[in-house]
């Protein structure tokens, strides 16, 4: 019975790391949404290149500003799985 004690106390301070390790984590990428957030709300509403006619002159930069991002958060991902 005393090993099962000792490994319901180590699983039980391994899951309150785990939970204090998850609401840092969350802090941190709220934290880079808000700030992309921002950065996109930056980009100028009369900037529109002569090639693309849109309704919204902002629309393309705010539509690259994404693309970018996505393009950037799948190579994070991947580094991070090892993979490049």
């Amino acid at each position: 019975m005393d090993g099962i004690d000792k490994l319901n106390v180590d699983l039980n301070t391994a899951a309150d790391t785990l939970s204090e390790k998850t609401d840092e984590n969350s802090v941190k990428i709220r934290r880079v949404f808000n700030d992309v957030y921002v950065i996109i709300k930056l980009i100028p509403e009369s900037y529109s290149p002569s090639m693309y006619d849109d309704t919204k002159p902002c629309t393309f930069c705010r539509r690259l500003a994404l693309y970018v991002v996505a393009a950037v958060m799948l190579l994070l991902a991947l580094v991070g799985l090892g993979i490049c």
